[in-house]
Formats: structure tokens, C-alpha cells, sequence
């Protein structure tokens, strides 16, 4: 278990061996250190000197920590660039000894190399038995520890011996309450009435962030002092749907809580005897999230108000009315305070304790305009600021950047600072979440140690509703992201990297898909959860060649068996724990299957009793042999059929050696008709979840019928598309119908969905096409998948559905992934016109892909069997793509083939004259080539057209930069926008703001570029490509400089540094647009000699490469006659990194033969 990159062991082998060494020590009586360290700003270098040149600081790093080891002493690479060292038999000052030497080891002397890079680390130090005596506790203490050592400046130890100068590690932990003297006085008399109440509410209103979890934390304490035992209770959206859910948070606090989560009475009865046995006076209960409890913990909270504890009290937060109505129902005392922002005065003191000195008077200004007072809202800006390096601790306390306190942060730059991104993209189930407590605490520990786990189970089991379960709490437990794709909607295993494209909100936008994917998962740790990961073949090794390129990424794989993956963990899935045959009527609904039932059951019907019948209930559950998917299914028909009727079905269930669970099922089909039962064949035979609508267009079901298979669980809904139950669907398919005929009801299926495809608008009118295009994406999987069925049906039908998809593709912009299904459908299907079908429209995407080269050889294999309009249309993409390819002539010759007449579509129309309108410019004929492009923008507005209204903007654009000539460019651009907007075509729309921006610009409209390009920022940064966010953020750095707005530049400047930005952009002009605005900004940060430095910076730049608004922030540079300033941490490290690109001449053909220019910054 070597790592091969650096010789150290893995993490796995640190998970084996530190429990052995542990129980070594234990039993000899001897010590462990264990040292948890990484290496400081190694983001740095790998973003600004390439992975190969990161992986060398690792090698060596790692070499350098073995020289000063002990023969022994264990070295492991945790993940990333953290490591551990466990080191037995030290006391503390001899293990601060070994940390003191890894510290000097490492930091002594540069890394060789071009450049030479200088290192640090920074370590925590945790020690057994003095700080832990277990495996998680100890590196725990050692985390914490090595977090102090990174916010006290890096390059430093943190052990047991520094620790008693560790400060708070958070910012807002205060040590007392701020403006809260009322509100505390009014709990001190709540409390003190509770002894004559006996039962209480206090309710904690406010608006959100201000200080309400705080605030019950010190009610708590306050209570304790009185007498009381208290219980403290998290709850949050995830855990609402889980029964009980809110529970879980009280199991460190009573362990007995931890066996089992069953019944209310179960719940209520092991509080009530563990305050018992504290000999309290009472139980005081604290609820943070209170609007978010599941309804069986708030049957337990009443439950708890009638038991025979003395005295019940409940503090919560917010207000929740409907949630605790049977509460207030019940409560003799019922009090409640409001909690208001903080005042400038209370925020101040409230810094004081934060940063730990005097806060500045322009910095607590500040933050209260960007927090509104509110403690929730000024600790994120804390932490923000402290993540970026815009506030950083000095040793003694938090110093903020000088000029942060200068830039009143519009929505752009607030939304790049304080957006937190997308965390969670586990679908919501509409039903609760029952049992398996123990299988999510085990999957959470083998998720954290494995970076592949494989749950796998039969069909029914439960592992799609605990994954989800499981992936959304983990969420809100760690942070990281969770990623849900579920393959069942995928056609084959090369739809993988776009699923988790849109599970992620972002459209393709390179060829590359994976390198997008990967770009995009490596900025946070996450959790890619994949449904039917064994569904089609390719998948395992596309998941494992995703996980070995990402360690950041923790990968859950669903399969009914274990997947051939290398390294993965598996993790097989249980059915429900049965109750025995013996069990007591009072015993019985401890066993979860049981819970399940009765839960379902009283979810179908108010009135159902368990108690009368309980002894056939449970005969019932025993035959689903603990399935969760036939117990629900059971439930709900329990009302359908009588006593009687469920006894003989149970016989049937005993004639084999153990319960089947296939004669449950019999007996349920049995139930329909035989019409119903064709009904349910063809709803067996659905390749892919399908909307309602679509499903009774192809199944002809009726939506009663339809209903009724929802209700009755053998349909499952999530979102707005439903699918039969696998378990159901594999049931039909070996009992009731044939391969053969499942291939037939398929290919009716096929036939039925193409006639019911949406038709797009001839003309566009905003709520037509936006009804078009809702209607296409809701049954998005299943048209791709009629895509790579085409040929079961006749040419004009085929030619139909390849020609509608292909308008969404367009229209949508989603060519990246258009491109790839119709040439891979193209492999397919057999008949050389719907082929030659596929190519033409594929050709089109080629070309919005920028690859001309591509398009041609497609439309020439299609040539032979295109005929009418698609010939037209091939003429046309064939002379577009010469024109790209600069075959002027060529084009020319082809356009006086073609003529617009009143049958040519809209958007041939439009491309008909942007052709034309490309010519005439490229022939000098200035005036033509606005007309007919106006003519272009016209049509293309008109139809469905978006790319073509682009790039008649874009045409527009270059008319007006070259003659000035069309006046009315920002009249036919906002027109543009509204179009591109109403259509949701993101990078459209960037594409027009862009434009749009660079003309306010050549009008020195400054005000206005930078408030378009904000605008953008604010809307679509979380829905675009990093590169794409990086010229968007280049662009209006810019503009912020061409104001003179220099803090906020040098804000934007940073952010774009700090995400990557000189990395991201591969654009050679917009490079040394970069370089050159960095250089602009840096100016008004530099010391005199910096500012040396950037006059020679800058007169290495290709005047070829500079516009003329370049020339003019070039023009203005001077070097002053009187010292300037030190700048801020954060500006000397952009500078660094500028002065770096340049020196070491990132653009080798422009930089070639410069002179070296020496740097010490």
C-alpha cells in the first residue's frame, strides 16, 4: 500500500496499522504522536507552474520529512498534498523536537528547478494518551491542531505545548452574548415559572443569522446551572424527511439512543429514563431548526410532554406555529423574544472579540453595510475575506487587507465573494426515510476511508432511497458537494460526464467533456453518486479513471452486484430486520420492517389499526422477507382486501421451504384486469423515466390509471417523470412477458413517443418557444434515447425527430453533446438517409463547435442521399464551413446556387444572409454588408435562432468597430439580449454581453460596461465554464481600471488570480490582456522599485497585442517621484505571479531574445 507518487503509505494502510499501533501502546504503557501537515500554498504551484512541477514539491517534501524520521516512524500520504507521520515513544517535548526538525527540513533550502521553489509547512500535533485515546479523537486534535497552525500564518508547529496560545478558531466565537441583556432576563423568568407550568415553549423569533443558535446555546447553559438536563436538537431539511430524523443529533448526548430509532414511545421512553436516571429536576430542550422537525419527532416531543418527567421545557428556533401546534397545545407557559441585528456599537464589540484587538472604524463600517449586523453574515464575510487572504492573522491578531475596507462591494463582486456553490443535487423523495440508522453510520465511515464504495443489493432493497438519504445529510455534515446521476436516464456510458454536467447546473462547452468534468470537481471535495452504475458496461472503469484522476472525489456506486473496480469497497445492503414469530404485540414494532409497514399503511389510511390485526400484519411483513419495496407495496393495499382474502395469500407465501416474496407479488397482479395487464407490460418495457403526459401518449393509459399506479407505489415519481419500481418491472418482464414481445412493446413505444415529440415554433414567440422548450428538456432522456432508435421507424417519421432534436440541440445551445449522440446514433442506425439525416445536423453542431474541418467530410458522405430542403440546408453548412476555413471563392459560388424564397425556414433565412453579409464585408463593400446583416439579424429573430442572432451581433459589432456605420448597434444588441435571455442560452447571452461591453468601451461608457458586466457575473457565474467565468472576470477587471476604481480592481484582480485565471485562459491576446491590466492595477499597490520593474514588464509586450484602450492605460504609467506604500499580502502575491508568467516567458514567441529582467518580489 505504497503511494507511487511520493513512496509514502496511503491513507488506506494509515486506517489499518493506527488502531494496531494504538492498541500497542495501550497495552505496553507507551505514547503516539501523530503529526497531520500539508504543504503551504500548493494550489499555487500547481496552478502556476503545472501539475508535473507540483508533483516534484511532493516527491521532495515527502523525501525530506523521511531524512529527519526515525527508523519505525511511519509516513503516509493522506490525500492531496496532506500527510501523517505516527511516531511511538515520545514524550511532548521530544515530538515538538521531531516537528521542529520537519519544519527546518523542509523550509532549509529551495526546491531545484525552473524556478526554484521555496517551501513550508504547516503542522498539528496530536499526542496519545495526553490529547486522545482513539483513532478518530486523536486526528481530530491533530486536525484542529494543524487548522491553527494554517490561521496562524502557516510555516509552524501546533502541538500540546502551543496549544495554550491557540486562539478562537473561529471568528465568532465570542464569550458573551451581545445585545441580548432582555432577551436573557425574559428566559430567567421562563425558568423560573416552569416549577408551577411543569410545561413550557419558549420560542426564539428573528430573522435568520442573527445570533438564534447562540442564543440557545446559552439557554441551555443557564438551565443546566438550574437543575435541568439538557437535550440539544439539530434539525435540518435532509433529516425532515427521515423519521425521527431530528433524534440523531441527541445520540452522543444518550447513547441508548444510538440502538435503535423505532417507535415514538421507543424514543420517548429511553429520554424519559435517562433523566431519570440523572436525578434532574426536569429536561430542557433546545431545537435549532425547528421548522424543519419530521413529524415523528415531533410525536415524540409530545410524548415527551406526557410523560412523568417533573418538568418539560422547549426552547426553538424559528418560530415554527404549524410544526408545534399539538405542542402549544399542551404547554401551560408559552413565552418568546425576538433577536434583531446587531447595532454598529454591538457589532463593534463583537469584532473586538473576533479579531482579537481594536477594530479599525473604516472596517467595522464596512461590515455592517455588507452584513446588515446580523453575526451569521459578518462571520461568512470573516471567513471569506481569510479563505481569499484578504484578512489574515499576524500572530497576535486578524489584520485586514488596507483596501478592502475601501470597496463597497456591488452584487457582482459580493456574489463572487460570498456564493457558496451548488451542495446538494440529491433529488427530493416524497416519501419518509424509515430505518437504517446503523447502514448510514457505516456508509458514512467507509465513504470518509474509501474513495470508492460500491452499495450494492437486489432490486427493492432501498439502496436509490438510502443513497439519496445518506448523500444529503452527509452534505450538511461536512460540506462537501453531492452529485446525483442516475444512469437509468442515460443511453449508454458515454452520456456519464454530461449527466454530471447538468447535475451540476453547467452546460458542456468543450469538446473535451471530461476535461470540463474534471476542472469542475476538482475545486471541492464531492460525492458522485451513481444510480444503476452496472447498467451499461463502460461505466466502472469511466467511475474509477474519474476517481484515480481526482482524489478530492469520493465516488457511491449503486449495482445490484459488486462492480470490478480496483480498491472499491463493498458494501451489500441488508433487507429489514424481521420480527420474530414469537413477538408479543408490544414488542413487535421494534423490528424496522414492522415500522415501515405501519408507517405506509397510515400514511394510505388514517384509519388503519394495527393492533386488531396485528398477528396477519406481521405474517404479511415476514413474507416480504424484509424488502422495503414490497413491505411499502403491501401497505398500501392493505385496505383493498379482507382478513380473509390476506390469509389465503399468506398460504400460498408458506407452501415453499421459507417465504417467497413472488407470490406477493402474483396475488397483486392478479388484481388487475386484462387490459391493465397490457397496460402494465408496456410501462414494464419503458427504456427510460417518463413525464405523465408522454408516458398516456405511448401507454395510452388513462390518467386515472396512471394515478393509481403512483399511489399504489408500483410507479415511482421523482420530480415530474415516473418509471415502474425495477423490482415490479423485472417481476413482468420474467413472468408475463417475452424478450420477444418486450422488443415489440418498445418499438410501439418508439413509434407512439415520435408522433407525440414536441414541434417547434415556426416563428418565435416568447411563450410558444419557451413552452417547446420546457416541454422537450422534461422528457429529455427519452428523446435521446428515440434518437438512437430512429430506425424502427419510416424516413419521414426519422427525418422528423432528428430534425426537431437537433433544433433543441441548436436552440439550447447544448451542441457539445448533440454532436456526440447523432454521431454515435449515426453508427447505428442502418439506412443511409436517416444517416445522411444525422450527419447534415451534426455538421451544423460541428461548426457552432468552431470545427469546420469536421463538418465537411460528413456533408460529403451525406450528399448523395439528401434531397429538398436538407440538400438546401447541407448547400448551405457546406458553405458556411469553406468560409470558416477561408475558401472565399468557394463560398461564392455556392451562394449563387441559393436563393431565399418564401418556403426557406427563418433560420436559413438568417444564415443565408450572414454569409452574404460576410462576403460583401470581406469584399470592402461596407455599406451591402449592413444591410444584409440586418437583414440576417431581422430573420433571425424571427425564428428560433439564436446562435445566428449572436453572430449577427457579432457582425454588427465589427461593422461599427471598423466604420462606425450602423447607429443603431445598441438598439438591435439589447434586442439581442432580450431574445438570447427569453431562450436561456447562456453562453449566448455572455457572448452578446461580452460584445455589448467592448462597444461601451469604445464609447467610454465605462459606468455602463462595468454595470453590464456585473450583471452577467451575478446571473450566470455559477452556470458557465471556469473559462469562460475567467474572461468574464479579466473583462471587468478592466472596466473597474479604466474607472480608476482601483480597490475594487484590485479586489476583482485577485479573485481572478486566486480561482486560477492565467491558467484557465488559453486565448494568446486575452493572455496578455490579463498580464497587462494585472500590471495596470498592481501599479497603485507597487513600491517604487515594483513600479521599475513594470515599466520593463510592460514594455515587453507585442504592441500587435495591445488595443488602444491598452495603449492608453500603458500612456498613463509614470514613475513617481516619492515612495509608495507596502502593498497588501494579497497584492504582492498577484504581483509574484504576474512578474513570474512574464519572466519566464509563458508566451515564448513574443518574449523570444527579451532580455531577463531579475526579480526579488
Amino acid at each position: 500500500m505504497i503511494d507511487a507518487l511520493t513512496g509514502a503509505y496511503t491513507r488506506v494502510f494509515l486506517r489499518e496499522i493506527l488502531p494496531q499501533q494504538l492498541d500497542v501502546c495501550k497495552a505496553a504503557g507507551s505514547t503516539l504522536a501523530l503529526f497531520l501537515m500539508d504543504l503551504d500554498h500548493f494550489k499555487v504551484i500547481n496552478d502556476s507552474f503545472g501539475h508535473a512541477r507540483g508533483d516534484e514539491a511532493l516527491r521532495e517534501f515527502a523525501r525530506r520529512i523521511r531524512h529527519v524520521l526515525r527508523r519505525g516512524d511511519i509516513l503516509c500520504r493522506y490525500g492531496g498534498d496532506e500527510f501523517v507521520v505516527v511516531a511511538e515513544g515520545l514524550s511532548p517535548s521530544e515530538a515538538s523536537v521531531l516537528g521542529e526538525r520537519m519544519l527546518t527540513s523542509v523550509a532549509e533550502t529551495p526546491i531545484p528547478g525552473t524556478p526554484p521553489l521555496s517551501l513550508s509547512v504547516s503542522i498539528g500535533l496530536a499526542l496519545f494518551p495526553d490529547d486522545a485515546d482513539t483513532v478518530e479523537t486523536l486526528l481530530q486534535v491533530a486536525d484542529t491542531r494543524h487548522y491553527e497552525a494554517k490561521r496562524r500564518g502557516r510555516a509552524q508547529l501546533v502541538g500540546p505545548e502551543q496549544d495554550a496560545e491557540t486562539v478562537s478558531a473561529r471568528f465568532y466565537a465570542s464569550s458573551r452574548l451581545i445585545e441580548r441583556d432582555a432577551q436573557m432576563s425574559a428566559f430567567r423568568a421562563f425558568l423560573q415559572a416552569m416549577p408551577q407550568a411543569r410545561r413550557g415553549l419558549f420560542a426564539v423569533h428573528g430573522e435568520a443569522g442573527c445570533g438564534q443558535t447562540r442564543f440557545l446555546q446559552e439557554t441551555a447553559k443557564l438551565a443546566r446551572l438550574q437543575g435541568y438536563t439538557t437535550l440539544h436538537i439539530h434539525a435540518h431539511e435532509p433529516r425532515r424527511h427521515r423519521i425521527y430524523g431530528a433524534f440523531l443529533s441527541a445520540q452522543q448526548r444518550i447513547p441508548k439512543l444510538a440502538d435503535t430509532f423505532l417507535g415514538r414511545h421507543h424514543v420517548a421512553e429511553t429520554i424519559e429514563a435517562f433523566v431519570r436516571d440523572k436525578h434532574a429536576q426536569g429536561l430542557f430542550i433546545t431545537i435549532d431548526g425547528a421548522h424543519m422537525l419530521d413529524s415523528g419527532s415531533v410525536r415524540s416531543l409530545v410524548s415527551l410532554f406526557e410523560s412523568t418527567i417533573p418538568q418539560v421545557a422547549i426552547a426553538y428556533a424559528p418560530a415554527a406555529p404549524m410544526t408545534l401546534r399539538l405542542l402549544r397545545q399542551q404547554a401551560h407557559l408559552r413565552e418568546s423574544v425576538t433577536l434583531a441585528p446587531l447595532s454598529k456599537a454591538g457589532l463593534t464589540v463583537w469584532l473586538r472579540h473576533a479579531l482579537l484587538h481594536e477594530p479599525e472604524h473604516a472596517f467595522v463600517e464596512w461590515l455592517f453595510q455588507e452584513s446588515g449586523g446580523k453575526p451569521a453574515a459578518a462571520s461568512a464575510c470573516l471567513e471569506t475575506l481569510s479563505a481569499y487572504g484578504l484578512l489574515a492573522f499576524n500572530g497576535e491578531h486578524w489584520v485586514a487587507s488596507p483596501y478592502i475596507t475601501k470597496v463597497s462591494l456591488d452584487a457582482s463582486l459580493k456574489s463572487l465573494l460570498f456564493a457558496e456553490p451548488t451542495k446538494n443535487s440529491i433529488p427530493v423523495e416524497a416519501n419518509t426515510f424509515i430505518g437504517r440508522a446503523s447502514e448510514i453510520k457505516h456508509l458514512t465511515q467507509q465513504v470518509q476511508n474509501h474513495a470508492f464504495v460500491s452499495l450494492v443489493g437486489p432490486p427493492g432493497i432501498g439502496k436509490t432511497r438510502l443513497a439519496k438519504q445518506f448523500a444529503r445529510e452527509l452534505v450538511v455534515q461536512t460540506g462537501w458537494r453531492a452529485i446525483f446521476v442516475d444512469m437509468h436516464e442515460c443511453v449508454d456510458a458515454h452520456q456519464l460526464p454530461y449527466a454530471i454536467l447538468h447535475a451540476l447546473g453547467i452546460q458542456p462547452d468543450t469538446d473535451d467533456v471530461w476535461r470540463q468534468v474534471y476542472m469542475l470537481l476538482s475545486e471541492h471535495t464531492s460525492l458522485l453518486v451513481i444510480d444503476g452504475a452496472d447498467i451499461h458496461e463502460e461505466v466502472p472503469s469511466l467511475l474509477a479513471r474519474l476517481q484515480a484522476h481526482l482524489s478530492q472525489v469520493r465516488i457511491l456506486a449503486l449495482a445490484r452486484q459488486p462492480l470490478d473496480v480496483p480498491g472499491a469497497f463493498v458494501f451489500f445492503l441488508p433487507p429489514f430486520a424481521l420480527p420474530p414469530e414469537t413477538a408479543v404485540l408490544h414488542e413487535i414494532d421494534r423490528a424496522e420492517s414492522v415500522l415501515m409497514f405501519i408507517h405506509e399503511a397510515r400514511d394510505a389510511y388514517e384509519r388503519f389499526a394495527f393492533g386488531k390485526e396485528w398477528q396477519l400484519w406481521r405474517d404479511l411483513v415476514l413474507c416480504t422477507r424484509g424488502i422495503p419495496f414490497l413491505i411499502r407495496l403491501l401497505a398500501m393495499w392493505v385496505d383493498f382486501h379482507t382478513p380473509d382474502e390476506w390469509h389465503a395469500m399468506l398460504q400460498t407465501c408458506k407452501q415453499g421451504a421459507r417465504p417467497s416474496p413472488t407470490p406477493v407479488l402474483n396475488f397483486l397482479w392478479e388484481q388487475f384486469s386484462a387490459e391493465e395487464h397490457t397496460f402494465l407490460r408496456l410501462l414494464a418495457a419503458a427504456p427510460v423515466p417518463m413525464s405523465s403526459q408522454l408516458l398516456q401518449e405511448c401507454i395510452h393509459v388513462t390518467p386515472f390509471f396512471f394515478s393509481a399506479l403512483v399511489e399504489r407505489a408500483f410507479l415511482h415519481v421523482v420530480g415530474k417523470r415516473a418509471v415502474m419500481h425495477e423490482m415490479f418491472r423485472d417481476y413482468i418482464q420474467a413472468q408475463h412477458a417475452s424478450p420477444e414481445q418486450m422488443e415489440e412493446y418498445r418499438r410501439l413505444i418508439a413509434q407512439r413517443g415520435a408522433r407525440a415529440l414536441p414541434v417547434p415554433p415556426q416563428h418565435y414567440h416568447a411563450e410558444q418557444t419557451q413552452a417547446w422548450l420546457r416541454a422537450m428538456a422534461l422528457d429529455a432522456p427519452f428523446w435521446k434515447w428515440l434518437l438512437f432508435h430512429v430506425d424502427w421507424l419510416d424516413d419521414e417519421e426519422a427525418a422528423q425527430v432528428i430534425e426537431r432534436l437537433a433544433r433543441w440541440f441548436l436552440t439550447t445551445g447544448n451542441v457539445t453533446e448533440g454532436a456526440d449522440l447523432f454521431m454515435r446514433a449515426a453508427a447505428q442506425v442502418a439506412s443511409p438517409f436517416q444517416q445522411a439525416h444525422l450527419h447534415v445536423w451534426r455538421a451544423r453542431m460541428l461548426l457552432h463547435m468552431r470545427q469546420p474541418q469536421a463538418a465537411l467530410p460528413l456533408l460529403e458522405e451525406a450528399a448523395p442521399f439528401l434531397r429538398g430542403a436538407l440538400l438546401e440546408d447541407a448547400l448551405l453548412t457546406r458553405a458556411e464551413a469553406l468560409w470558416a476555413m477561408g475558401a472565399h471563392g468557394q463560398v461564392q459560388t455556392i451562394l449563387s446556387t441559393l436563393k431565399p424564397h418564401p418556403e426557406m425556414p427563418l433560420h436559413m433565412r438568417a444564415r443565408f444572409f450572414l454569409l452574404k453579409a460576410r462576403a460583401a464585408l470581406h469584399n470592402q463593400h461596407t455599406e451591402s454588408a449592413a444591410s444584409l446583416a440586418q437583414q440576417a439579424f431581422q430573420a433571425a429573430l424571427q425564428g428560433i435562432a439564436p446562435h445566428e442572432v449572436v453572430e449577427a451581433a457579432a457582425l454588427l459589432h465589427a461593422l461599427h468597430q471598423e466604420d462606425g456605420y450602423i447607429l443603431s448597434v445598441r438598439e438591435w444588441f439589447l434586442r439581442a439580449i432580450q431574445y438570447v435571455e427569453g431562450l436561456g442560452h447562456v453562453y449566448g447571452r455572455v457572448q452578446l454581453y461580452e460584445q455589448m461591453g467592448s462597444l461601451l468601451l469604445i464609447w467610454q461608457e465605462y459606468e455602463q460596461a462595468a454595470a453590464l458586466y456585473a450583471q452577467i457575473i451575478q446571473d450566470a457565474y455559477q452556470r458557465i465554464s471556469y473559462a469562460t467565468r475567467m474572461r468574464l472576470l479579466l473583462r471587468y477587471t478592466h472596466t473597474l481600471a479604466l474607472q480608476q476604481r482601483w480597490q475594487e480592481a484590485m479586489l476583482s484582480l485577485y479573485l481572478f488570480v486566486s480561482q486560477g485565471g492565467f491558467r484557465l485562459i488559453t486565448d494568446e491576446a486575452m493572455r496578455w490582456m490579463a498580464v497587462l491590466v494585472a500590471l495596470v492595477v498592481l501599479w497603485h499597490e507597487a513600491t517604487r522599485d515594483e513600479q521599475m520593474q513594470i515599466v520593463h514588464l510592460l514594455a515587453k509586450i507585442p504592441t500587435d497585442m495591445m488595443d488602444a484602450t491598452a495603449h492608453v492605460l500603458r500612456a498613463h504609467v509614470r514613475i513617481p517621484q516619492s515612495d509608495v506604500k507596502r502593498p497588501a499580502q494579497s497584492a504582492k502575491d498577484i504581483w509574484r505571479e504576474v512578474a513570474v508568467l512574464v519572466e519566464r516567458q509563458m508566451f515564448a514567441d513574443a518574449l523570444n531574445g527579451a532580455e531577463k529582467n531579475t526579480s526579488d518580489t
